[in-house]
């Protein structure tokens, strides 16, 4: 799902991006200028997505999308319907998220935004990829990595390479999965960001477990749990550490049903201890522990 992020959250993370824009909104309060505010709301917004926090991500969104429909900012209408449409698809809505990003679509065509457009075609395709429609998806997916190549858009051919490859890995063909995760990883790794760059690992990670390179895998997937501690990505952070537990039971190392209650205790006492959303973070860590082990048979 692809996110409209700004540059200090995208490459320093949460915590950075939270100091700044609470600052930010405090100097806003003497200077109550609204493009500056609709901005602060959401970034406040993106990092709130990062956290795991949906209901006040959604929250921010809809309050910049409201500041920018009253000064007429078309592109931060736009943003902020597409980052609402992105939650909803992390949820699982995904009528109410393609709901979004069409509205989001019509308006990037309007003030003629060919990067939006290209968010957007990517965000169709991940929505479609979610709902098993692997053909549709890679036609969306394609069409976004096409877009991005001809803006010479580097984030954009990134993040459209990776979901490429995360659907070639769905659909099984591993070598087509491999080549554009790789790519995705590349130019990730060059440009610096980090924002996809822990999601992406996860997912050239979770194709090496399939591949049954278990040791590259274990790898890959430390160097996601260290960037999304660094990014303090929380979601993030919990898939990583939970794909370390699908790799300790292949690798023998977790061999009963004790020792996965251990696993599973240990890291909700971790997340529920920062935690602002207990709840949705013990459903989160559960639901996903629980996928693991029905793909495992267990």
């Amino acid at each position: 799902m692809i996110i409209r992020v700004n540059s200090w959250i995208k490459y320093s993370g949460v915590g950075l991006g939270i100091d700044h824009y609470s600052l930010s909104s405090s100097l806003n309060l003497k200077n109550p200028d609204e493009d500056r505010r609709s901005a602060i709301v959401g970034g406040m917004g993106v990092a709130y997505d990062m956290m795991g926090n949906n209901k006040k991500a959604i929250e921010c969104f809809n309050e910049q999308f409201k500041i920018s429909e009253k000064i007429n900012d078309r592109k931060g209408m736009s943003t902020a319907l597409g980052n609402i449409g992105t939650i909803y698809n992390k949820t699982g809505d995904y009528d109410k998220a393609k709901k979004y990003h069409l509205k989001d679509m019509k308006i990037c065509k309007y003030i003629g935004d060919k990067r939006g457009i290209a968010i957007v075609t990517e965000n169709l395709g991940i929505i479609y990829s979610h709902k098993n429609n692997y053909k549709k998806a890679l036609v969306y997916l394609f069409e976004a990595f096409k877009l991005s190549e001809e803006l010479g858009d580097k984030e954009g051919i990134s993040t459209s390479s990776g979901s490429i490859g995360a659907v070639y890995k769905y659909t099984g063909d591993f070598c087509k999965a491999e080549f554009y995760l790789n790519k995705a990883l590349t130019i990730l790794r060059e440009i610096n960001y980090n924002f996809y760059l822990c999601s992406f690992l996860t997912t050239k990670a979770e194709l090496l477990i399939e591949k049954g390179e278990y040791d590259e895998a274990e790898c890959i997937n430390e160097e996601s749990i260290e960037i999304s501690k660094e990014i303090n990505s929380k979601n993030s952070y919990i898939q990583s550490k939970i794909l370390t537990l699908k790799l300790k039971i292949l690798k023998n190392e977790i061999k009963n049903e004790e020792e996965i209650v251990t696993f599973e205790k240990n890291l909700t006492e971790e997340i529920l201890s920062k935690s602002e959303n207990i709840e949705e973070d013990k459903a989160f860590i559960s639901s996903n522990i629980q996928k693991i082990l029905k793909e495992l048979n267990l």
